[in-house]
């Protein structure tokens, strides 16, 4: 049941932030100071709010995949699509430091993952969990790795599997703008052709690569990424994204 209704744009506002439990949809969220930022989300509310997990699970429930060309051979799978309170959910953690929402984005990727064949594919395989790099511009303004929370949730998913796997910050990004600057996959792959380079001296022999990343877009920066590590000899078992951008959208709004 998709707990974001119509019914809760109806809402006092003051009352949001009484305490009081709210009814949406026939759901109920009356998580201690604040209303869940999902619900939030949907209001257009921007303050700092805490995460009801019932609500997320709703937004995030999809296994959405893409063609393999999409991702330069690997195939990727998305939790959800990029728009409404998904948009802006991921938005106010990425770029407004709302890093209470590192561990429920952690575990939505690994619900998706456990809808995927990647766990199989894995065995036999040490993993390495890579989050696809931002830009420099992107780091500095965010002042910290947003990925690196969801890489080492998805690799200790995988060790309950069975697999030997682990986070690491396996790629680096020399792009200095930020991610977006313009708006078609041709565009976007010449602006970061040549600039993803992996750091081959923390990958070893028979190792298996899991990207992970908040949105998928194009697919352009995935395909170089892919392609990094096809040229250092290192096979990409998929790709796994909060969301995917099915749209056209504004600078801002995509992964950088």
């Amino acid at each position: 049941m998709h707990c974001l209704r119509d019914s809760i744009l109806q809402l006092d506002s003051d009352a949001l932030w009484t305490g009081r439990a709210y009814t949406s949809g026939g759901m109920r969220c009356g998580h201690r100071s604040a209303i869940c930022c999902f619900h939030a989300a949907a209001l257009g509310v921007t303050r700092r709010m805490r995460y009801c997990v019932r609500h997320a699970g709703a937004l995030f429930a999809q296994c959405r995949e893409r063609d393999a060309d999409s991702g330069g051979g690997a195939r990727i799978w998305s939790a959800s699509i990029y728009q409404g309170a998904v948009r802006r959910a991921i938005l106010d953690w990425k770029d407004h430091d709302d890093t209470e929402l590192d561990g429920p984005f952690g575990r939505i990727m690994v619900s998706l993952l456990n809808k995927t064949p990647i766990p199989s594919s894995c065995l036999g395989h040490r993993v390495l969990v890579v989050p696809v790099p931002s830009s420099r511009a992107s780091m500095r303004r965010r002042g910290r790795a947003h990925t690196a929370p969801l890489a080492k949730s998805v690799a200790g998913a995988l060790r309950g599997y069975g697999v030997d796997a682990r986070p690491c910050n396996a790629l680096s990004s020399s792009t200095k703008a930020r991610s977006v600057q313009q708006v078609s996959s041709a565009q976007r792959a010449r602006r970061i052709t040549g600039h993803v380079r992996v750091k081959r001296d923390l990958i070893g022999n028979g190792d298996a690569v899991l990207l992970v990343d908040d949105i998928v877009t194009t697919g352009a920066t995935v395909r170089q990424c892919v392609q990094a590590f096809q040229q250092a000899g290192t096979k990409v078992v998929g790709v796994l994204v909060l969301a995917d951008a099915v749209v056209r959208r504004s600078d801002d709004d995509i992964n950088g």
